[in-house]
């Protein structure tokens, strides 16, 4: 059901006035996302990686660390928040030493999205853990240093989607990367400041491309791989007896609260003196249909006007939460056929066409009554309305598409399935 019911007001915007019964929550963690060529998901693929813009380069107490190749691979799977890398470096020089070896021999890499910075860039961590030892750089015989298991890289890592391409692919920088290193050996011609430990720095760009799981790595079997931040599911209706049981299903009825709803189309109004909104809701659902209905209406000046609202009902969801139990919500009008149509003594006629989205200025509050129920506002909330007639006497600036103003409080109470709609059949509404 969705947060949303927002009191519509008559005219085109009911679909305001309920608004919208569902919240998205804060920012959920980063995960890793496979597409094949179709943009469908693909659940699993294959992965390498290797350096680009040069070697990259770690640094320890000023002696450097390069390799001409350095290979990454693995196994990545859709929606998984880390993916594990097998590293393999070679030709290697290291700290004046024509000749090194970096041995990550039963070691990896644990690379772990964090956070979203910007549009497609996001912080990032390493961390090494082996099976067995460490990862050893060895040099001339007389330099060594580990990387032990359980090290974390946590400073100068970005990973950046790399999009526009054919096939999406990730890359990321190292920067001034600060990596925990021991020193375990310092012999004759090691520039090293003796043995222990000592922070050293690395910098480097890679690229990571995947591939359809079994296939070969050619760019016909590549898929797509990004980072993204998944959408948190939606909080969904609560509905409970006054007993504190879970009630399975409620119909549910909105009217005006605190004055009538107003709605303003080239700076004239559309009232009406009763708006009632109605319909079935089901415990846990994240989406409601709302009927709406108007009687009593005057409408740019005009009395015994009409909003009609046959064969259309709105579509209420909520965007996000604002505020402990608060939600900003979006509507949607759909109509089977037709359009939301006011008519005003015959000259005058507006629609608010099916298919017509308003996401301004419409949030829900959950009040704790005893029973709970929900207060839809809608303030200066913008609807575009199509104005259809502008006869003698019509205050409208002609005909032609325009953006009204919905401004309106309503109340959503839920009653028992089946039952009456009074005190004694009112159950508890809420999100979760």
């Amino acid at each position: 059901m969705t947060r949303n019911i927002k009191a519509l007001s008559l005219a085109l915007i009911a679909v305001l006035a309920m608004g919208a019964w569902i919240a998205s929550a804060a920012q959920a963690t980063p995960v890793l996302t496979l597409k094949d060529s179709k943009g469908e998901t693909a659940n699993s693929a294959t992965f390498t990686g290797e350096q680009t813009e040069g070697e990259h380069n770690l640094a320890i107490e000023g002696s450097n660390l390069r390799c001409e190749s350095v290979e990454l691979s693995g196994n990545i799977t859709d929606a998984d928040k880390y993916t594990t890398i097998t590293p393999k470096y070679s030709g290697c020089t290291a700290f004046g030493f024509s000749e090194a070896t970096v041995n990550t021999s039963n070691c990896f890499y644990k690379l772990i999205p964090n956070a979203e910075t910007s549009a497609d860039s996001f912080s990032g961590e390493i961390e090494v853990f082996c099976n067995t030892g460490s990862i050893i750089i060895s040099a001339g015989g007389v330099c060594e240093a580990k990387i032990n298991s359980g090290t974390k890289i946590t400073t100068g890592l970005t990973l950046t989607n790399v999009t526009g391409l054919e096939r999406e692919h990730l890359k990321f920088h190292d920067v001034n990367s600060s990596i925990a290193t021991e020193k375990t050996k310092d012999g004759t011609g090691c520039p090293f400041n003796g043995t222990g430990n000592t922070t050293a720095t690395w910098n480097g760009h890679s690229t990571m491309k995947a591939y359809a799981t079994g296939t070969g790595h050619n760019g016909a079997n590549q898929v797509n791989l990004t980072v993204s931040v998944p959408k948190e599911a939606a909080p969904t209706i609560q509905l409970k007896t006054q007993s504190g049981n879970t009630a399975n299903s409620a119909t549910f009825t909105g009217e005006e609260a605190a004055g009538k709803h107003r709605f303003t189309v080239d700076g004239n109004n559309v009232e009406c003196n009763n708006v009632l909104f109605s319909g079935n809701m089901t415990d846990g659902e994240t989406t409601t249909t709302v009927t709406p209905a108007y009687t009593e209406c005057t409408a740019f000046a005009f009395l015994g006007s009409n909003v009609n609202t046959e064969n259309c009902d709105y579509k209420l969801m909520a965007n996000a939460e604002t505020s402990s139990m608060v939600f900003s919500d979006q509507v949607e009008v759909f109509c089977n056929s037709g359009a939301i149509v006011i008519n005003a003594g015959g000259v005058c006629e507006a629609k608010i066409n099916s298919g017509t989205v308003i996401n301004t200025g419409v949030n829900t509050t959950v009040e704790t009554n005893s029973p709970e129920d929900l207060l839809l506002h809608n303030v200066e909330t913008e609807v575009p309305v199509e104005k259809t007639k502008d006869g003698f006497g019509c205050p409208f600036n002609g005909t032609g598409n325009t953006i009204g103003k919905y401004n309106g409080t309503t109340t959503v109470r839920a009653w028992a399935t089946g039952t009456s709609h009074n005190s004694a059949n009112q159950i508890n509404l809420t999100f979760q």
